[in-house]
């Protein structure tokens, strides 16, 4: 009953008859990396009222659990991997009252410290913007009286300082 990822062909609407990932259990999402690999499941059990973070370092490879939050608890969810597909944003509550931006690194598992991007006490974050071109994410985004955003690219911010000056 929940959904398996597979692949589709845009031009035909065909799906791949071959799952890339069966699903683990009752998933609410997926992140891929950056060369399609399916690497975390996040699960949400309305039984246990648990929310499960699992990751693996390919396809075929078993699933490992990461963490288990209650619903009514602080966690921590992956967003979007870096270009080096070690790196993965991860947004998180845990000792805030707001989800901010963190980095984890998946080799050394950083999870355990990881390294804060960006958090406001106010908004939470909505989301990391990746560079396509750069290979890397080059900001965080957050709904406040509108979508703004924390550059973490000097260029970007440089980019958008001009922009916001031209047009304000």
């Amino acid at each position: 009953d929940w959904p398996d990822v597979t692949r589709m062909d845009l031009k035909t609407g065909r799906l791949n008859n071959v799952p890339i990932a069966k699903a683990p259990g009752p998933v609410s999402g997926y992140v891929l990396d950056r060369d399609n690999v399916v690497r975390f499941a996040m699960l949400r059990d309305p039984e246990s009222r648990t929310n499960k973070v699992l990751y693996r370092t390919a396809n075929k490879e078993a699933w490992t659990e990461l963490a288990t939050f209650g619903f009514d608890q602080p966690g921590w969810r992956p967003i979007a991997f870096d270009g080096d597909n070690r790196t993965i944003y991860i947004a998180s509550d845990i000792g805030r009252k707001t989800f901010a931006i963190y980095r984890y690194d998946t080799v050394s598992g950083s999870h355990l410290q990881p390294e804060l991007v960006f958090g406001d006490d106010t908004y939470d974050m909505a989301g990391v913007v990746y560079d396509d071109f750069k290979k890397k994410i080059v900001g965080v985004a957050y709904d406040g009286d509108r979508r703004r955003y924390h550059w973490i690219d000097d260029e970007m911010r440089a980019i958008h300082r001009r922009l916001e000056q031209a047009l304000p």
